[in-house]
């Protein structure tokens, strides 16, 4: 009897430990989606060869040394190039950085790039939970809202991240997607 409150018990706690988990990572928020033409965006990055999430510490080394310029990183970004299903983790290529509301007239580190973005048609979803679980729930949206309209992808996924008073974050995704030939 002793070893079935036990077993009881546990499972409880785990259930509710990943209800917690969902809820604070946000799963039960909305995703809202519209589609036009955005940007141009300009960008100060620098490339990240490996696992998406672990791009984390290149976007911080660019917000910290663009602040050193007296410029403003009140949004950073990763541009995401390759599809996570058809390479290894260790050959994904990425971008990581801040927006800048102009080109810097700053010699950049060797290392740092900057190049603007034209404004172009895109997707665009945002989301106020993890950018951790985006790829299970913003990236379904899109291919799914792009599959009822005829569009395809064109080009790499780029999702700007933007720092909240309360401490959360605000993730607007951008699909780059054209109509099917």
């Amino acid at each position: 009897m002793k070893l079935r409150h036990i077993v009881s018990l546990t499972f409880s706690i785990i259930l509710l430990f990943i209800a917690y988990l969902a809820f604070y990572l946000g799963a039960f928020k909305p995703v809202t989606i519209d589609m036009g033409e955005f940007g141009p965006f300009h960008l100060v990055y620098t490339k990240h060869l490996g696992a998406y999430h672990k791009i984390v510490p290149v976007i911080e080394s660019v917000e910290q040394w663009v602040k050193t310029q007296n410029e403003s990183c009140a949004q950073s970004f990763g541009e995401f190039l390759d599809d996570p299903k058809q390479m290894e983790q260790e050959r994904l290529r990425s971008h990581g950085g801040c927006l800048v509301n102009q080109p810097l007239q700053t010699p950049l580190p060797a290392e740092f790039e900057q190049r603007t973005l034209p404004s172009q048609f895109f997707i665009r979803a945002h989301f106020e939970g993890s950018p951790a679980i985006g790829p299970y729930k913003v990236y379904l949206k899109a291919q799914n809202l792009m599959r009822e309209k005829g569009l395809v992808p064109n080009g790499p996924v780029f999702e700007i991240y933007e720092l909240l008073p309360n401490q959360k974050i605000k993730t607007t995704y951008y699909f780059s997607a054209k109509l099917k030939d």
